[in-house]
């Protein structure tokens, strides 16, 4: 039965700018389309008719088209169709994130696949407006952030230990999420991607859950997340300890021979890295936060049935 609540799904990037990247150099950009059709020849020569073969194509294509299903699993649980809205589209048309985005909102989800933005303080107040809403839920998506050492070593290290060569050597997506959650109070860093386990038969590893915690059960029915090739882990920095549960955990893929920076720090020894937040709300604050990866709203990279589920909890909620 339908709730009658509303979703937003605001894309944090500049996408003109994003578009318009340099490709002559490698970092901190997305791939072209026709690119992505040279790493992954012959699997996706279907895109060769795609029109926009430039970086804006594969944001076309391969990004935006990815949240579909998701936008239809969200209008049919709550009858209302998700909206998508973009800090600035490609035409240059800005929307900030601000009181006229919160309004008549329920659910908002930040999809923080930027490089570099930043919110401004009318738009940190409006976040925290809505968030004095009991009923309010807000959710940042952030990705990864990959080579950020200046060591030519580490990055070839941590590029081989996710195998995607398409992606560039140092690319730091999420800006604008992590200085809203710093905003908010709530800082968070995420670090590094990491190459998810998987199980025999190539499913992702089953979560690790803490099942007695507050909105737990937001992730009930939620077995497993996705095997995207370069998953952050969400270190909760100190200012925040105390006001943010780790809700879910998943395996990262380990070696013995060249192990990943992570694998060898007291968090990353064991295996597992933080995949599913929540920012416990207090009597100023009643709303909800929840932090995961951006990836989570696509069904391209496994685990489908439970993110489906995941979906569906945050809908019915």
């Amino acid at each position: 039965m339908s709730n009658g609540r509303t979703t937003k799904f605001y894309f944090a990037w500049d996408r003109g700018q994003e578009a318009k990247q340099d490709l002559a150099d490698f970092n901190d950009r997305y791939p072209a389309l026709f690119e992505l059709r040279r790493q992954e020849w012959p699997a996706l020569e279907v895109l060769a008719s795609e029109p926009d073969q430039s970086i804006g194509g594969f944001i076309d294509r391969l990004i935006l088209g990815d949240f579909q299903p998701a936008c239809g699993v969200i209008g049919e649980q709550t009858g209302i169709d998700p909206q998508i809205i973009e800090r600035v589209d490609k035409e240059g048309r800005e929307t900030p994130l601000d009181a006229a985005v919160f309004d008549e909102a329920d659910l908002v989800i930040i999809v923080s696949l930027d490089h570099g933005q930043k919110p401004d303080a009318d738009e940190l107040a409006a976040a925290a407006a809505f968030l004095k809403r009991s009923d309010a839920r807000l959710v940042v998506s952030l990705h990864h952030s990959l080579g950020l050492s200046d060591d030519p070593i580490l990055q070839e290290i941590e590029r081989r230990h996710h195998g995607d060569l398409l992606t560039p050597p140092r690319d730091d997506i999420g800006g604008f999420g992590r200085a809203l959650l710093a905003g908010l109070g709530l800082p968070v860093v995420n670090r590094y991607g990491l190459a998810p386990a998987a199980v025999g038969d190539g499913a992702p590893a089953t979560l690790v859950k803490a099942t007695d915690l507050p909105s737990a059960d937001i992730l009930e029915g939620v077995e497993t997340f996705n095997l995207h090739p370069h998953l952050p882990h969400f270190q909760i920095q100190p200012a925040a300890a105390r006001q943010i549960d780790v809700l879910a955990k998943q395996y990262f893929r380990t070696a013995s021979d060249q192990p990943h920076p992570f694998q060898l720090s007291a968090e990353g020894r064991s295996g597992l890295f933080n995949a599913f937040l929540r920012a416990r709300g207090d009597a100023a604050r009643p709303g909800e936060v929840l932090i995961c990866d951006a990836t989570l709203w696509s069904p391209s990279f496994g685990g489908e049935a439970s993110l489906k589920r995941l979906w569906q909890n945050l809908a019915q909620r």
